[in-house]
C-alpha cells in the first residue's frame, strides 16, 4: 500500500468518524426540538452512550458544557 493510499483510507476513516458523531448529534437534539433543559430522553440517550464510549467523550459528542 503506498503512503498516498495510507493517507486517503485515514481520510476517509475520519469523515466516516465525523458523520456519525453528526448523526448522533442530531438525533440526540431531535430528542427535544424546543431547546431549554434536557429531555429525559436526552438524559437517558447521553447515560447510554456514556457508559459505552465514557463520560468526557459523551460531553464531547454532544457538546455538553
Amino acid at each position: 500500500m503506498s503512503r498516498l493510499d495510507k493517507l486517503s483510507t485515514k481520510a476517509l476513516i475520519r469523515l466516516w468518524i465525523e458523520a456519525d458523531n453528526r448523526k448522533k448529534l442530531l438525533y440526540f437534539k431531535s430528542l427535544n426540538p424546543k431547546g431549554g433543559h434536557y429531555t429525559r430522553e436526552q438524559k437517558e440517550y447521553a447515560i447510554e452512550k456514556a457508559k459505552s464510549i465514557g463520560i468526557r467523550a459523551t460531553s464531547r459528542l454532544f457538546h455538553l458544557p
